[in-house]
């Protein structure tokens, strides 16, 4: 069932109820256990005690009720047949559900949640109805990658389980807070109604476009396919010495608008294609419509999948420069954005526009994409680089295999980043001497931030906690965080050469916000009026996300 068929008062906060005074909240001595991720779906009926495990009837001692705005269900009974663990902490009045590795945990009458100990901010507390304990369902199921609809007409509500290995990864995303997105569908505080407005412009503006393909380029370099990326590398510039202007030769921080040729090079469209299906997933999941899960769809393949325009899985091609070479390792970074596209693939998920098909082919693509970063010498040179480029090459290959079901790789890279990157790159003042070198030291030491900060964020993923990670000597991500925030803040000016400017890229706004999930004492509220100042859009949804009670 699509979203825009789900009622508005329903959907984002149906809740689950854990019962306090007996072990399981059925009538009669039924073993309701389904055993771990065994259970295909669960209906349960508003009013109404039946419910139904597999198809087999069973009966609730507290069936589902409407509460206010809410819909209440029975929590001990849903944990008990997703084969999940559920417990109840009477000192503190909280209770927890485990499944696969992730824990949920609430607190009665309070709207603070956690998800595997990441802060989650719910619409409706926890309480206690007839003497059961009332929780989110909609934030419980999908916390725990349960599907779940609702059917207005018949007041039925289907709990269906993702186990295969394909939705496993959908479960969170990197550069948005899920459950927080999911509650601004049901009401968006009214601080962001202009920026909803300003998202819902760009997507319809999107809908409209004609999704852009690798293949649009009319004039190729030498043996490369239609279907190759190619780029320039920003910073050369033609050689005033030579009569053709070659081998280009290369001036830091000055970008050549040569790059954006759209005869030649592709850096621009996917930087389009990224930020349409961005927008379009994002007014999606805000609003529930199908038309825009359908447009963002058509963009991904047309990219990704559709066999006369997708791109070929590899940048053999990008960052070149003229008249000394076709690629260079250093153009991986053309792709860091990709890691956005992970997340739209996510939102998407729920989606009746986005097939199973278009998604084992998103996954086939990256990992093959994967492959390639690893094997191929461009990005086994990429992989060695010292400054961002290295910490960009470790968010995204750590992403990337985190999506297609590589956890184990994905954790490995989060582990050998604290080394290899945090040893090496931060100071223990917090200072990245590398990106201080720069003639724009201010971008690009956000920039590197950005990097780690997403690379702490697949760590969450996975169980490596990069975010608390210290050298022996007091170097770490945090430090450099805290480092970087008076001159995001505006508290502090930037005294280092920066030739672009010291207002950093909008984008941090966002990273920010995630760190201080981290440390409480971070100024998101001033980091986000100092970096956005009165814009409004994307941006400003996707720092709310992240701490909510701070914009």
């Amino acid at each position: 069932m699509s979203w825009n068929k789900l009622s508005y008062r329903i959907i984002f906060c149906l809740l689950l109820a854990f019962m306090l005074s007996i072990p399981c909240a059925f009538a009669d001595s039924n073993d309701i256990t389904a055993g771990k991720g065994m259970t295909n779906s669960i209906v349960l009926t508003l009013g109404k005690a039946d419910v139904f495990i597999n198809g087999n009837k069973k009966t609730l001692e507290a069936p589902p009720v409407l509460d206010g705005d809410y819909t209440l269900v029975p929590f001990r009974f849903l944990g008990e047949a997703l084969g999940a663990k559920v417990d109840w902490y009477g000192e503190d009045q909280s209770v927890t559900l485990t499944l696969n590795g992730k824990t949920i945990a609430l607190s009665i009458n309070s709207k603070a949640a956690s998800v595997s100990g990441n802060k989650v901010d719910l619409d409706a507390p926890a309480k206690i109805i007839n003497g059961f304990t009332m929780v989110p369902l909609r934030f419980v199921g999908e916390a725990l990658n349960q599907k779940i609809d609702w059917d207005a007409v018949t007041k039925r509500i289907t709990i269906q389980s993702r186990t295969d290995e394909s939705k496993k990864a959908g479960a969170a995303l990197l550069w948005y807070d899920q459950f927080q997105l999911a509650a601004y569908r049901n009401s968006i505080p009214s601080n962001l109604s202009s920026s909803l407005k300003a998202v819902l412009n760009s997507a319809a503006k999107y809908e409209k476009e004609k999704p852009p393909a690798v293949t649009d380029k009319s004039v190729l370099i030498s043996g490369a396919s239609p279907h190759d990326f190619v780029s320039m590398a920003i910073y050369y510039w033609p050689d005033s010495s030579k009569t053709d202007g070659k081998p280009y030769i290369r001036k830091d921080g000055q970008i050549n608008p040569e790059k954006d040729d759209p005869s030649k090079y592709d850096a621009d469209r996917m930087s389009r294609m990224i930020t349409a299906v961005d927008q379009l997933s994002l007014a999606y999941i805000l609003t529930g419509k199908e038309t825009y899960a359908s447009a963002a769809s058509k963009y991904l393949r047309a990219w990704f999948l559709d066999d006369s325009t997708k791109m070929n899985p590899h940048m053999n091609y990008a960052q070149g420069i003229p008249g000394k070479s076709d690629g260079t390792p250093t153009g991986i970074i053309d792709g860091y954005r990709l890691i956005s596209v992970v997340d739209s693939v996510h939102i998407l998920e729920s989606s009746e526009s986005w097939t199973t098909a278009d998604d084992q082919g998103m996954k086939a693509w990256f990992s093959d994409y994967l492959k390639w970063m690893q094997t191929s010498k461009p990005g086994q040179v990429e992989g060695m680089a010292a400054n961002n480029h290295g910490v960009w090459y470790d968010a995204q290959t750590a992403a990337y295999a985190w999506f297609v079901g590589q956890n184990d790789l994905a954790k490995l890279i989060v582990e050998e980043a604290k080394k290899k990157r945090i040893d090496s790159q931060i100071e223990p003042d917090g200072t990245m001497p590398l990106e201080l070198q720069r003639t724009k030291s201010l971008h690009y030491t956000v920039f590197n931030l950005e990097a780690f900060i997403s690379l702490a964020r697949v760590g969450e993923q996975v169980g490596n906690n990069l975010w608390d990670y210290t050298s022996t000597d007091g170097r770490s991500l945090k430090r450099a965080i805290l480092f970087a925030l008076p001159y995001v803040t505006g508290i502090k000016q930037w005294e280092l050469k920066d030739i672009e400017g010291t207002k950093p890229d909008p984008l941090f706004a966002r990273f920010i916000a995630m760190a201080s999930k981290q440390d409480e004492s971070i100024n998101v509220l001033k980091a986000t009026n100092y970096i956005l100042g009165d814009a409004k859009g994307v941006e400003r949804i996707a720092t709310s996300s992240f701490s909510p009670n701070n914009n």
